[in-house]
């Protein structure tokens, strides 16, 4: 149906948007691992000195987001899964609703509904912040870990494109949604955009 999204400078674009389904939740460790055992997901490309090393296979972090995935990984999981990326156009509307809201919740966000900069300092389970999910039944739609979308970056949407708009057909940088958990707050509003190569 119509849907406005806003862009990064807060311009309004009204486009038309098909159904389509979207993951409650961030992709956990314990899901990327079952994708690592099939031989279709390669290993996350964890630094030699960070702490999240082990993570992967720890049980003990098996609801955790999966970190250190680049946009590939994050596709080859997807088709592994026989799914897709979501469009950016989907991912803002899966994580604000229809009616405007700053955040999934609606306005206004402290260290209870989303982790982000000096509220824990880490990533944390993909379900600890029921009370803040999204209007349609998304987990941490924003903060924790950024997320993937299908889309080539492009520093605005193209307003002419009203249908679907899936991107730009070219680029060198992917889009990153939701911010993370070490943003400031302003990064984690459903408009925020990130292009990363």
């Amino acid at each position: 149906g119509r849907y406005v999204i806003r862009d990064a400078s807060d311009e309004l674009h009204t486009i038309e948007l098909d159904a389509f389904a979207i993951d409650r939740t961030e992709v956990t460790n314990q899901a990327y691992r079952a994708c690592l055992a099939a031989g279709q997901c390669a290993q996350p490309r964890v630094p030699a000195d960070a702490a999240a090393a082990n993570v992967l296979i720890d049980s003990a972090f098996a609801a955790f987001p999966v970190v250190y995935v680049d946009w590939e990984m994050s596709n080859t999981y997807c088709e592994w899964r026989d799914a897709q990326l979501p469009t950016e156009a989907q991912w803002e509307k899966a994580a604000r609703g229809i009616d405007a809201r700053t955040y999934p919740w609606g306005e206004g966000i402290d260290c209870n509904q989303a982790n982000y900069l000096n509220c824990i300092c880490d990533t944390q389970p993909f379900n600890n912040y029921a009370g803040s999910l999204s209007p349609y039944g998304a987990y941490n739609m924003v903060g924790n870990v950024w997320e993937w979308v299908a889309d080539w970056y492009s520093p605005t949407y193209d307003a002419s494109v009203t249908d679907n708009p899936s991107g730009a057909d070219t680029g060198d940088r992917r889009v990153l949604r939701g911010g993370g958990w070490n943003q400031h707050e302003y990064l984690l509003r459903t408009s925020a955009r990130l292009g990363v190569k």
